[in-house]
């Protein structure tokens, strides 16, 4: 697995402070951010839900963005992962769902799900970090508490 990401922000400066926090992290643990022409490993999509509008465009993108990346881990997080991670869910080609409180853990709990589905993870310093599972059978979702709530939609392929 290589070590590129994007990350696509919607809504508040709340949003886009905690983007610059992401990145900052994955670059720190040896990863770049994926250019125009470059396919990502991981795609994050923090989106918002201040109206109707925005959450929609928020799964659309994700929806797109995981058709057009095949290959890579993508996540729905922020305000519309938070109010409907069941939603969030259900966007096809989503395979983990962070909800705002669990978002400072958020390179974590990835790296921790790609480690456990076999692939070499680059940057992960935490051997303890919290596990989705040996297998992905079906799109994880963190509950509030940043246990494993649960899995929903179609199966994935990690």
């Amino acid at each position: 697995m290589g070590s590129r990401f994007t990350i696509r922000t919607f809504g508040c400066k709340l949003n886009a402070h905690d983007t610059r926090i992401l990145e900052a992290e994955l670059r720190e643990r040896g990863w770049s951010c994926a250019g125009a022409v470059e396919i990502p490993d991981l795609v994050v999509v923090n989106t918002c839900t201040v109206t109707a509008e925005a959450d929609r465009q928020g799964r659309k993108l994700t929806s797109r963005l995981a058709r057009e990346h095949p290959g890579a881990i993508v996540v729905s997080t922020g305000c519309s992962a938070q109010v409907a991670p069941a939603r969030a869910a259900e966007v096809k080609g989503v395979a983990l769902v962070v909800t705002n409180q669990d978002k400072p853990k958020l390179v974590e709990l990835v790296l921790a799900a790609l480690e456990e589905a076999g692939f070499e993870v680059q940057g992960m310093i935490d051997a303890d970090a919290t596990r989705i599972g040996r297998r992905v059978l079906g799109v994880p979702v963190l509950g509030d508490d940043g246990i494993l709530a649960g899995y929903t939609g179609d199966t994935i392929g990690l």
